[in-house]
């Protein structure tokens, strides 16, 4: 540990490991952990700059900065060209859990945390967290690395494997900042900026160039939260007075399912934030959400921008306020929206106006605006205070009537038997002529059209062989020379040959009719 308690700026801690840096568990007693520390008690803190090409902080074990006075708390910088794994808690002590960490007790802002390397796993309740418990802001987390993994919570203890910046005190949550290939959340692993007080939640903006798949009961989530057990301990309002923050995605693949969410949330009086959301395909599954909610503020505003969006197994999107705040904005432009299997799309209110609902798309499939919630797939912008304080629906598809029910086709397959008109007598005066250069008969019983032309198309010469590249032809200058055919007729042993010349008493052929023979 590194700790400034004088005025003056601390220096820095500098760690360079050729091979790897390994940091496992705390004392036997359970009150001190495994680490890497740098706090000031009055002056500026040290930075914190590791080197290595693999990181492994596991048990318990930590990196942290802490300032408790009005000076900065330490930046965390990592330079990990390989890998950095995170994971687990503390055997001796479940409560104490591998962490990354940069913290404000005091005025002072924390420290901000850098990470630059190849693959990166947060595990087993495991953390990366930049936290304002008193009047200072909370720092900046910025991720930059190939694969991200968040994944499970500690055992024994409902611990989240988590990537967060939290405000418990009045001063603002920090921001974070990811910039990956692909991000993999999963078994409640979390992205979050929280507020528990009267600071604002801090932003969240992620980038994934290849794909974002978030599965059971995992969070991407700028919210703010009433939690009882800690306002006990910390003295926190009953009602928080904070913003949401604003969440902001882009990646060509965004997986939903399993009961995940992303979204803005506020259970205090302030307003949420904004969703946008910038994908090639977006799929919800299995109950998931996408959502701006509160219950006393404004709702939040969702804009998804995608060219497919596709929502199944009772996923939703919803911007709802519970108190009298009106509920929020929907906006989706997209080439083709899906949504089936009892998915909702809402921006719904109780007390005030319900929002506005937007969508731009050139197909809608499964489902429509209703008036109010149903047992089907439904688009709704509706208060409870009745069909007056509704919001409006306007669904933009060109040349495409989502409303229009699909036309029937009849129970009854149709007789073809009585659909075919009768065939022409032969001595009627009724005739079917052919014409054009003929074919083969259009089934095996029917003659030969006799105005086919017949063509010789016998190859009269031999490719070039590969290994000696030279040409050579067939000579034909002996025999008799091939004049093409023009035609057939039948010869005095009745068999069929094919003619230069037709003779001149076979000149009048009657063409052939489908309705008798030549």
């Amino acid at each position: 540990m590194v700790q400034n308690q004088g005025l003056q700026p601390a220096g820095d801690t500098n760690i360079n490991a050729t091979e790897f840096l390994e940091i496992t568990g705390i004392s036997t007693d359970g009150k001190i952990r495994s680490g890497i520390i740098s706090e000031t008690l009055a002056g500026n803190s040290g930075n914190i700059n590791v080197v290595t090409p693999r990181l492994i902080v596991q048990d318990g074990a930590g990196i942290g900065s802490r300032t408790f006075s009005p000076a900065q708390g330490g930046n965390i910088f990592f330079d990990v060209s390989e890998s950095i794994e995170m994971g687990g808690i503390s055997e001796v002590n479940p409560a104490v859990f591998s962490a990354i960490a940069s913290l404000t007790f005091g005025q002072g802002k924390a420290g901000n945390i850098s990470v630059k390397t190849g693959n990166f796993s947060v595990t087993d309740g495991a953390a990366v967290a930049a936290t304002s418990f008193g009047m200072g802001n909370g720092g900046n987390i910025d991720i930059n690395a190939q694969n991200i993994e968040v994944k499970g919570s500690g055992f024994g203890l409902f611990i989240k494997s988590s990537i967060a910046s939290s405000a418990l005190g009045k001063g603002n949550g920090g921001n974070i900042n990811i910039n990956t290939e692909k991000l993999f959340l999963n078994e409640d692993g979390n992205v979050n900026t929280i507020s528990n007080n009267d600071g604002d939640a801090g932003n969240i903006f992620i980038n994934a160039t290849k794909s974002i798949e978030s599965f059971e009961s995992t969070e991407i989530q700028s919210s703010v939260e009433l939690n009882a057990s800690l306002q006990n301990i910390f003295n926190l309002p009953t009602v928080p007075n904070g913003n949401s923050g604003k969440i902001t995605i882009n990646t060509p693949l965004l997986v939903v399912a399993d009961e995940a969410q992303i979204g803005v949330r506020n259970l205090g009086s302030g307003d949420a934030g904004i969703l946008s959301i910038n994908a090639d395909l977006l799929r919800l599954d299995n109950l998931s959400q996408l959502s701006a909610n509160t219950v006393f503020g404004e709702g939040g505003n969702i804009s998804l921008n995608t060219q497919s969006l596709q929502m199944f197994g009772g996923s939703s999107i919803s911007t709802s306020a519970g108190g009298k705040g009106s509920g929020g904005n929907i906006s989706i432009d997209t080439d083709t929206l899906v949504a089936v299997e009892n998915s909702d799309i809402t921006a719904n209110a109780q007390n005030s106006f319900g929002g506005n609902v937007t969508i731009n798309a050139q197909g809608i499939f499964g489902t429509q605006f209703r008036e109010e919630i149903t047992s089907q797939s439904d688009i709704t912008a509706s208060s409870e205070l009745g069909a007056s304080f509704s919001g409006t629906v306007e669904l933009n598809t060109p040349g495409i009537d989502p409303s229009k029910a699909v036309n029937q086709l009849p129970a009854n397959i149709t007789d073809p038997t009585n659909q075919i008109a009768s065939g022409c007598g032969a001595n009627t005066g009724n005739s079917f002529v052919v014409t054009g250069r003929g074919g083969v008969p259009q089934n095996p019983s029917d003659r030969i059209n006799r105005n086919i032309i017949w063509y010789d198309i016998r190859h009269l010469s031999l490719p070039s062989q590969q290994s000696d590249k030279i040409a050579r032809t067939t000579k034909i200058s002996n025999q008799k020379r091939i004049i093409e055919a023009t035609g057939f007729m039948k010869n005095a042993r009745g068999e069929v040959e094919l003619v230069a010349q037709i003779p001149e008493n076979f000149q009048n052929l009657q063409q052939l009719s489908s309705c008798g023979e030549v």
